[in-house]
């Protein structure tokens, strides 16, 4: 026993000095290779890891602990009124001809339904009605002719553009917005 211990106080004193990590070390009389690099594990609690297959933490905890760290200076991020992606890649396609035929026969339908006494619109029923009855429609750059992302975003236009149609649709809050 106290030759491993030996053999141990030498590599750590070894570690401690800051010299270069030996290629083979000896316990026990033995030769036993360290096949993977050795270094501090990135939590910063101190304990050295040997860093095979990519592991820079010594354990889950140490990792969960990093992790919360990172997380306590970091502030949620709000997206600002047309700055999501989603809200940009809506007003890139509502000013295409595609768009504009989507928002002219959507507004159309809704205008129909709230004559005949419907109280509230189905923006997704319009859009269905929309795309059955146009199967040649240009697609948008992710393939579609009328994304389901833009539902939202095509009621509250159709609702401020159209002062008829004011309320029409229910809609929640944004994401992301105060």
């Amino acid at each position: 026993m106290s030759e491993s211990r030996g053999a141990l106080m030498g590599f750590e004193a070894l570690r401690s000095a800051g010299a270069p990590y030996p290629a083979h070390a000896a316990v026990n009389g033995s030769e036993w290779a360290l096949q993977e690099p050795i270094r501090p594990c990135a939590g910063g609690c101190g304990t050295v890891i040997h860093a095979g297959r990519g592991r820079i933490y010594c354990s889950d905890r140490c990792r969960l602990l990093a992790w919360a760290k990172r997380q306590e200076g970091a502030a949620k991020q709000r997206a600002l009124p047309g700055q999501s992606r989603v809200e940009r890649a809506f007003r890139d396609w509502i000013d295409t001809a595609p768009g504009r035929y989507v928002e002219a026969e959507v507004a159309r339908l809704a205008r129909e339904d709230k004559a005949a006494g419907d109280r509230r619109g189905e923006i997704n029923l319009y859009l269905a009605l929309v795309r059955r009855a146009s199967r040649g429609l240009t697609k948008d750059r992710e393939g579609y002719a009328c994304n389901n992302s833009y539902r939202s975003l095509l009621a509250r236009r159709l609702m401020a553009r159209h002062p008829e149609l004011a309320g029409y649709f229910r809609t929640r809050e944004l994401r992301g917005r105060p």
